[in-house]
């Protein structure tokens, strides 16, 4: 096994799958109906740990500080468009104790999921996974998380009074390609090989997942097929961001990181 190495690329790659790992909690816990603090720190621990396996199998080293990192960003993500809104603040100043035993336990949770995960896939499974169908299953992950951060912006522009269509879809599709480009970006650092085309498809991917999550809440409603129609076109769009990503960090670094191991006959 090669050494461990703290690596950026694995902790924003970390941040968008714990995302993506607590969107699917999410749906999880409103389908059983659960109810509560501690059923919501059980969604986040999950959530977390989805993201730390992931991210364990999708790093080029050992990692287990990367995904926590990642999952903490997440929930600091989540604390600063709340505060950022007037009811946000009103909170604050009415419980602000409150808030923060609720913030610092949420992190906790969502952290030590993810360093939960991350260890048992470290031990289970060692060793990095170069299987395109692995990464497409990266990127898609990844891609729904950035999606989840884009829908957290826009409910916090919402929150603000900004709205207008424009702006709040723009808002939202920046989000979910600026996800999908840091995606393509950590992959080409990450993986071993170039991957346009699994990034384009896992992008999409994610982003239809999205559309399916949101299309099990029970507040859904409206033209199915005018909204899948819309997602796949995002999808697409997200597809190719991600693709550049790919490429620009494959051709500077990636490619050269993968002669170096292979020369010196370190195989992940």
């Amino acid at each position: 096994m090669p050494p461990s190495r703290f690596s950026i690329s694995s902790v924003l790659l970390s941040y968008f799958l714990v995302a993506g790992g607590i969107a699917l909690g999410l749906l999880l816990f409103v389908t059983l109906k659960l109810a509560g603090q501690v059923g919501l720190y059980g969604v986040l621990a999950v959530g977390g740990a989805i993201g730390g396996a992931i991210a364990a199998r999708a790093s080029r080293g050992s990692t287990v500080i990367e995904p926590a990192i990642g999952s903490l960003l997440v929930i600091a993500t989540l604390v600063a468009v709340l505060l950022g809104t007037g009811v946000g603040e009103l909170l604050w100043h009415v419980a602000s104790d409150e808030i923060i035993r609720l913030v610092v336990l949420s992190a906790g949770a969502a952290a030590v999921g993810a360093i939960a995960g991350a260890v048992v896939v470290e031990r289970a499974v060692p060793g990095h996974s170069d299987s395109p169908v692995a990464w497409l299953v990266y990127i898609a992950v990844a891609t729904l998380g950035a999606s989840v951060v884009g829908l957290v912006v826009m409910g916090g522009a919402i929150a603000r009074g900004q709205s207008g269509d424009g702006a709040l879809a723009g808002m939202f599709f920046g989000a979910m390609g600026a996800g999908a480009l840091i995606t393509g970006l950590a992959a080409g650092v990450a993986a071993p090989r170039r991957l346009l085309m699994m990034s384009l498809a896992g992008a999409a991917a994610g982003v239809m997942g999205f559309f399916l999550m949101l299309r099990g809440l029970p507040s859904n409603g409206g033209d199915d097929g005018e909204a899948a129609a819309g997602f796949a076109v995002m999808g697409v769009g997200c597809g190719l961001l991600a693709m550049v990503g790919n490429l620009l960090a494959w051709s500077l670094y990636g490619r050269r990181r993968a002669a170096a191991r292979s020369a010196a006959g370190v195989f992940e």
